[in-house]
């Protein structure tokens, strides 16, 4: 279910905006992030726990989920803030909206829908046709952390869903069918 392999996190070379792109072997969590809650996280959202990195999740309804980051999205993540120039800008919007065309972020977050045309044209530019979003994402990461042997359960804990029938809508590993089996339909 991963694409190619590029990281998570880079910057456009024209408006040095956050890309957000699938990475090989991300957990659900990263997902969760590359979904639209990440232009509301602040600088401070993303902090050290025990030798380890942690992303601070605002979920729906004023659900807080908090997350260990898997290591690439650590490394991506702290060449973003270092390029950005926001380490000390605790307060500050992580994800920053580019300034026009100069190549420079503002101060200001970037919007939810700046993010989904981001994503959007990252993906075009990747040669992906299907139309991505927010749920793709989750069902991308979660379905790629099961096939890997995960446990549904700690799937449930990481996408910050409640009920672990809701995560089960993600699960898209019984979606593949293979041409032979298509073509035995006998019409």
């Amino acid at each position: 279910m991963s694409y190619d392999g590029r990281p998570l996190i880079k910057k456009e070379k024209k408006t040095n905006e956050p890309l957000l792109l699938l990475q090989e072997s991300a957990s659900p969590g990263e997902h969760v992030l590359l979904s639209f809650p990440c232009p509301r996280l602040k600088v401070e959202d993303y902090f050290p726990l025990q030798k380890r990195w942690w992303l601070r999740l605002k979920e729906k309804g004023g659900k807080v989920n908090e997350m260990g980051c898997h290591h690439k999205l650590e490394q991506y993540l702290d060449e973003y803030i270092a390029a950005a120039g926001i380490a000390e800008d605790k307060k500050g919007p992580l994800f920053r909206a580019a300034i026009g065309r100069t190549g420079k972020l503002s101060e200001r977050s970037m919007s939810r829908v700046d993010a989904w045309y981001m994503v959007r044209r990252r993906a075009r530019d990747a040669g992906i046709e299907t139309a991505i979003g927010n749920h793709s994402f989750r069902a991308i990461g979660i379905t790629d952390y099961l096939e890997r042997g995960g446990d549904i359960n700690i799937a449930k804990r990481m996408a910050g869903h409640s009920n672990v029938k809701t995560t089960e809508l993600y699960d898209r590993r019984g979606y593949e069918v293979s041409f032979s089996e298509i073509e035995r339909v006998g019409i």
